[in-house]
């Protein structure tokens, strides 16, 4: 057998262009299949999302539609019914005040206090203390 001195580095070196050469080949088919299925998911991707923008878009106009209604029939008695409804409790503890000045000050136009009695309207001692 002969004996070739240095020669089998070569060969490997030249094993291993190849083997890179393949590997880059391999490379670039798996990222053009990668680049095609990302194209078909895109293309599926827009065919079916344009009913469902549809949808969402008339789903939309219901609920501004809804709204609109809503704030044109249903506020405005609101509105008015609460209004309605703190206006008489303020005209009755309006009432209500008036009727404990009333009784504070008597008949005659005295307070409690100033008719001697204390603020419950029962008499005080006069003073002795």
């Amino acid at each position: 057998m002969e004996r070739v001195d240095g020669a089998w580095h070569i060969v490997l070196r030249d094993i291993m262009v190849i083997l890179a050469a393949a590997s880059v080949v391999v490379f670039m088919l798996v990222a053009v299949l990668v680049l095609w299925q990302l194209y078909r998911l895109a293309v599926e991707l827009r065919r079916d999302a344009q009913p469902v923008l549809g949808a969402v878009r008339d789903t939309v106009e219901t609920v501004r539609g809804t709204a609109h209604f809503v704030s044109r029939s249903a506020v405005p008695p609101a509105v008015t019914g609460v209004g309605l409804g703190l206006g008489a409790l303020r005209v009755i503890q309006q009432l209500g005040g008036f009727y404990r000045g009333l009784r504070a000050t008597g008949m005659d136009g005295r307070t409690a206090v100033d008719a001697g009695e204390g603020g419950d309207g029962a008499p005080r001692d006069g003073g002795a203390g």
